[in-house]
């Protein structure tokens, strides 16, 4: 017949309540560091994004476009994949014709800064 030793059972499930507390722990600081992550990269983006705007807008101003609408949106799927499409509105640019349009475009498409995940579209607001 085997004896137990006094105390074995105890310290055997202070060992698995620690074995189970570092792991739980260990999961949730790989967690934390994702999210830091994510934060991190989203405050990038944010910046970059803000930077676009302003000069677009500067860019049109000088070029006769005073006042113009410069709105960005943005699309994130779940790859981290982003899609953004600038909307602008002025009523000179109601009026030109669509190659104009696209000569315009083509300047503004300039204008994006470069990253590999993201696509960039213009579209203008027409009121006709």
């Amino acid at each position: 017949m085997r004896r137990r030793v006094p105390g074995t059972m105890g310290f055997m499930a202070v060992t698995i309540f620690l074995v189970i507390v570092t792991a739980f722990l260990t999961v949730m600081t790989l967690r934390s560091r994702c999210a830091s992550d994510r934060g991190e990269s989203e405050s990038y983006y944010e910046t970059k994004e803000k930077e676009m705007v302003r000069r677009t807008a500067a860019f049109l101003q000088q070029s006769g476009y005073q006042n113009s609408g410069v709105a960005l949106t943005r699309i994130v799927d779940k790859e981290g994949n982003r899609q953004y499409t600038m909307t602008i509105h002025h009523g000179k640019i109601d009026k030109m014709d669509e190659e104009e349009r696209e000569n315009l475009r083509r300047k503004l498409s300039g204008l994006t800064f470069s990253s590999e995940n993201c696509s960039f579209s213009h579209t203008f607001l027409v009121n006709d």
